[in-house]
């Protein structure tokens, strides 16, 4: 890969000293003793004498003679910007560190993975965002060990966030909508901060809202179904109970209805004999009465005779009136009773109707 990627390589030297034995160092001077590679593996003295080719030489306080080989500010910065470019450099290199750079970035990381955790368990994801970026910052290093640091810390982020999904969703399942609307706020002020500082976990926070967004939606509707059916279930319930009582209820205005007509035919059959009765008992009076004025008159001169004569043809009068008139009274009061009894009947068919129509509702029910 050394050979592969030579053009993108350029070997800088800083601590060169620039007079050895009263002459300045030339860029010649240093490529030679790279190139001394007596005693080095033929693999490895061919990757120096690439190299070699590659170094230059930079004093980082003084101005150096260009023409010696040494480079300044801007010479350098056109030297670099020429190199061919490494598109996917973590492939091929790694930053060296020393243990004691190791336990400095690691107490750093640390440090900025305990921030952003507290600040993602606060819900103060501008923050969170923050120390993120600084953690892009320290994953310039190619350095591997870096890289699964700073992807540990940041990882802590995208735990956050798949918890406040699952969270949400737990809501959702247990029809807390308010609960999941609010999650569902976090996760969208979690992409706002995210998106510019880490677009990978905005994408996950954005993803999730939506996500949440459909199943929040579907869960309102299947909320509102079961409380549909709920309602039917209740209505079902207060029905079948309605029908229950009216069933009853017209049982007993049945029987009701049914003693109201059986009493109305005997007091129909009552005013019947009634009426024969007090018929009966009118002629018979009359009789008896006609009798007795027919056995003084016998006995009676005949100015008495036809005083008699007289009261005999007016009780004959009384006793056709009242037979009449009770005769009347009682076609009255049998046109009443028939009335009510027919009334009794019409009720009780509706009553019979009403219970059919009641019993056919319980059995679609």
């Amino acid at each position: 890969q050394l050979e592969e990627h030579a053009a993108s390589i350029a070997l800088g030297i800083s601590k060169v000293p620039t007079v050895i034995e009263g002459g300045v160092v030339h860029l010649k001077h240093v490529q030679a003793l790279l190139k001394d590679t007596d005693g080095l593996p033929v693999r490895e003295a061919q990757l120096v004498a690439t190299l070699s080719n590659n170094i230059f030489i930079v004093h980082p306080a003084m101005d150096m003679d260009q023409k010696l080989g040494w480079l300044g500010r801007i010479a350098l910065i056109r030297r670099l910007l020429g190199l061919r470019s490494i598109n996917e450099p973590s492939k091929i290199f790694q930053t060296v560190m020393t243990p004691e750079d190791e336990r400095a970035l690691r107490a750093v990381v640390e440090e900025l993975s305990r921030r952003v955790a507290e600040a993602m368990k606060q819900n103060n994801f501008v923050a969170a965002a923050s120390m993120l970026a600084s953690l892009t910052k320290i994953d310039v290093i190619d350095n591997l060990l870096v890289t699964r640091m700073i992807y540990q810390a940041s990882d802590t982020v995208r735990t956050v966030l798949l918890s406040l999904r699952e969270r949400a969703t737990q809501c959702l399942l247990a029809s807390m909508m308010e609960e999941a609307r609010g999650i569902v706020g976090q996760l969208e002020a979690a992409a706002r901060a995210l998106r510019h500082t880490s677009p990978g976990y905005a994408a996950i926070a954005e993803q999730a809202v939506t996500t949440l967004g459909r199943q929040t939606e579907q869960r309102q509707k299947d909320i509102e179904a079961m409380e549909a059916l709920r309602r039917d279930m209740q209505e079902y319930k207060s029905q079948s109970e309605a029908i229950q009582r009216r069933l009853k209820e017209l049982e007993r205005l049945q029987a009701t209805s049914a003693a109201d007509v059986a009493a109305k035919e005997m007091e129909l059959e009552q005013l019947k004999l009634e009426k024969e009765t007090e018929a009966a008992a009118a002629e018979h009076a009359f009789a008896v009465e006609k009798e007795r004025l027919s056995r003084q008159m016998e006995a009676s001169t005949a100015e008495e005779k036809q005083r008699l004569m007289e009261e005999v043809s007016r009780l004959q009068r009384e006793e056709e009136e009242n037979r009449a008139r009770l005769e009347d009274e009682a076609a009255g009061r049998e046109r009443l009773l028939q009335e009510t009894l027919e009334a009794n009947k019409r009720m009780a068919a509706e009553q019979e109707k009403e219970r059919a129509e009641m019993l056919q509702k319980q059995q679609e029910a």
